[in-house]
């Protein structure tokens, strides 16, 4: 870690104590929390860990949760902000994932024992019903993945297989007032609320239902709420969408069958009996997850599912729309969490290109733009780059780009795939949920090959021309699946489920 930050961030929170040479002592601070409970000493942690990206602090700070020293509702919000992290830094496949479910277990059994709910002995589903329950607080439209898989998802259900759908959206860490040191979410929160609820929402000319409960305030009552919605439909399947920790959802496995759904080349970490995983996860971390479910005697299922198909441009956006001329080679850095995400190393990159080419214009769109302080060391990339904010009309202005340039981090398969639908090539690292979603051409081993490949793609018209047809063609082979294949899938896997029993 470097030394003066540590030093700085423990004077700010009067804990020099926890500091001896040269370093500081993390058993120390969890030490210190256990005498006093002071819950100062897990924002320290949270804090040297995003300078420090040491595993072992959130191995910390799990253990200090499941010791009870926090009321539950603060340790479901710590632990979600720490899948937030996990989840963001890629150090997931850094544990096992025993280890990662037993921490997980240990909160949900004190969850369910100090919400004192009584379930129904007599519970009886209707099987045309499904509850898909999620705990993101990005239901509206937005270019975000896990999203717009939800809204396909609920579509698909209805109009191919004659479900009725419900969503229940229980948010954590959704409060305008709660500042998570991981996720900039206030944009969010400002259009989200609209939600709150019982709500009924058109998204691009298709009604959706169900209920939003924040878990951020009266969290046992809001459970209790959500958990009266979903008895009251009776779902014969509970859905959960697991982006990052869903306690609503795995407490449905008291009441129905519960399936935990995954989006991306991760394994959710839950206690479903039903594991329903995106198909692509052939990695040696996923194989051995695998492995683990299988053992405990779990049920897999493999299932591949896009939502990519109702990106369709509407209009014809040029570059004159965002300021630019005809000729320049417009560079696309897009997300909603730049002000993190682009790192001094990925400017370096680009400010190589634009003192080489003098063509070269970058555009950012998103919620925050780059960190001012590390963008005015760059005073070539300030003069030629615009900002526009977020984009709700992202899938025509992004026509305006022709590279979609992905900063180091866990997101952007949503900006990438409609980037490639209009036949724009993507360059992303092999990290996130980006790399599982374009094809193996696009991801480069690291962010210091990122100048050598935006150099190619603009002296070579040929190259740029192949890598723009390959990007359209799969999307078209490996993306737009036809609905009626996924909706038999899913009807294959929905039938196996109802007829399983767990072990």
């Amino acid at each position: 870690m470097q030394k003066d930050l540590v030093i700085q961030i423990l004077r700010g929170y009067d804990a020099l104590e926890v500091f001896n040479e040269d370093r500081c002592d993390i058993d120390k601070i969890a030490n210190l929390f256990k005498k006093t409970q002071d819950t100062k000493y897990v924002d320290i942690l949270f804090e040297l860990y995003n300078i420090s990206k040491d595993p072992y602090i959130v191995t910390t700070m799990k253990q200090i949760l499941i010791e009870e020293y926090f009321a539950i509702d603060i340790t479901i919000q710590i632990y979600t902000q720490i899948c937030l992290a996990e989840f963001r830094d890629n150090i997931v496949k850094k544990f096992e994932y025993k280890n990662q479910c037993y921490f997980y277990e240990r909160i949900l059994e004190r969850l369910k024992k100090e919400l004192q709910f009584e379930f129904p002995q007599d519970y009886r589903s209707d099987s045309n019903v499904i509850v898909m329950v999620t705990d993101m607080f990005r239901l509206l439209p937005t270019a975000h993945a896990p999203s717009q898989i939800i809204h396909h998802l609920a579509r698909l259900l209805e109009e191919h297989l004659g479900k009725e759908v419900y969503i229940v959206n229980a948010c954590i860490l959704a409060q305008r007032d709660k500042v998570s040191p991981i996720w900039d979410i206030d944009y969010y929160t400002r259009q989200e609320h609209k939600l709150d609820g019982v709500f009924e929402v058109d998204i691009n000319g298709y009604m959706y239902k169900g209920l939003q409960v924040n878990l951020d305030a009266d969290m046992l009552d809001n459970i209790k709420i959500a958990l009266d919605y979903i008895i009251g439909k009776k779902p014969a399947i509970v859905l959960g969408m697991i982006c990052f920790n869903s306690v609503v959802a795995e407490i449905c496995k008291e009441f129905t069958k519960f399936a935990a759904m995954t989006f991306f080349e991760t394994m959710p970490i839950t206690t479903a009996d039903y594991v329903i995983t995106y198909f692509k996860q052939n990695s040696e971390y996923c194989q051995s997850v695998r492995r683990d479910l299988l053992s405990e005697n779990k049920y897999i299922f493999d299932f591949k599912l896009y939502a990519w198909n109702i990106f369709k441009p509407t209009r014809k956006v040029n570059k004159d729309y965002l300021g630019f001329k005809a000729e320049n080679f417009v560079i696309g850095i897009i997300g909603n969490r730049l002000k993190y995400d682009v790192s001094e190393q990925m400017l370096q990159e680009i400010d190589y290109i634009i003192a080489n080419f003098s063509q070269v214009r970058i555009v950012t769109m998103g919620i925050s733009d780059i960190d001012e302080k590390v963008l005015n060391k760059f005073s070539r990339i300030k003069e030629k780059l615009v900002y526009i904010g977020y984009e709700s009309d992202l899938q025509n202005n992004i026509q305006a780009i022709d590279l979609f340039v992905n900063p180091p981090t866990q997101g952007g398969a949503g900006g990438a795939l409609i980037a490639m639908k209009v036949g724009i090539p993507v360059i992303t690292l092999g990290s996130g949920d980006v790399s599982d979603y374009v094809p193996d051409e696009f991801i480069c081993k690291e962010i210091k090959d990122y100048s050598t490949i935006i150099k190619r793609y603009i002296i070579d018209r040929k190259y740029y021309e192949s890598q723009a047809k390959l990007a359209k063609e799969y999307i078209k082979v490996e993306i737009e699946i036809p609905k009626e294949k996924t909706a038999a899938d899913l009807e294959n896997i929905f039938n196996k489920i109802m007829i399983m029993e767990t072990i």
